[in-house]
């Protein structure tokens, strides 16, 4: 399905048009949880990229790009991708590589969630060109917009609903638990590594399976 431009005003007027009693939800309110369910889609599914291009430093090791992406996934040094090693590999196969003199860099590994490591550390005037997830998108005026498509569009909206419901509770909070579901299922379809995680299993209800048939060492179920 193509994509195309949504604005806050849209999401807002499907958001109220769902929930029950409409003058019950602020339009702020309904921002709030709209920002939140594009955190929560980019966070299970890394839908949002950027790039940024810094200049090195003189021998400087690590660098900060929180202020630029979220995480970053691909190095570039004056035009040559870095492959990506790991700090464990550092520290284990490379005694005292921090102290290695200035050079060009042959590897790039994450320190923190958006802080990265070059080794060894290059000299000053030098091009990084990062390539990561971005933050997600803050829409806070009526026409700031976001560019999905229709199912994605959707997913965010289920999501939305169920945040509101936790307002009333009781009874209607439960039955929107199927629109989180679906939000969640929406969110693997985009991003296959998702299936893989505790929280996909634990929502569609995986792990149930494992609590009522737990497996022996051999993998097989045990029964009763």
């Amino acid at each position: 399905m193509a994509y195309t431009t949504v604005t806050l005003a849209n999401m807002i007027e499907e958001a109220r048009s769902r929930v029950n009693n409409q003058k019950f939800y602020s339009d702020d309110e309904l921002t709030a949880y709209i920002n939140e369910s594009l955190c929560m889609w980019q966070l299970m599914t890394g839908y949002w990229r950027s790039t940024v291009t810094l200049a090195t430093e003189g021998a400087k090791i690590y660098y900060d790009v929180s202020s630029h992406m979220l995480k970053p996934l691909r190095v570039e040094y004056d035009g040559t991708p870095l492959p990506k090693d790991n700090f464990f590999s550092m520290d284990w196969c490379k005694g005292l590589w921090e102290f290695a003199p200035a050079a060009t860099p042959d590897r790039w590994f994450p320190v923190a969630l958006n802080y990265l490591g070059l080794y060894p550390a290059p000299g000053a005037g030098h091009s990084l060109r990062i390539d990561g997830l971005s933050h997600a998108p803050v829409m806070n005026a009526p026409t700031d917009f976001v560019d999905i498509n229709r199912w994605i569009f959707d997913a965010l909206v289920d999501y939305v609903q169920h945040v509101c419901a936790f307002k009333t509770s009781g009874e209607e909070f439960k039955a929107t638990s199927r629109l989180y579901k679906s939000f969640v299922d929406a969110a693997a379809t985009q991003n296959v590594k998702l299936k893989n995680t505790s929280i996909y299993r634990k929502t569609i209800g995986e792990n149930l399976d494992g609590l009522y048939h737990p497996t022996n060492r051999s993998g097989q179920k045990r029964t009763r």
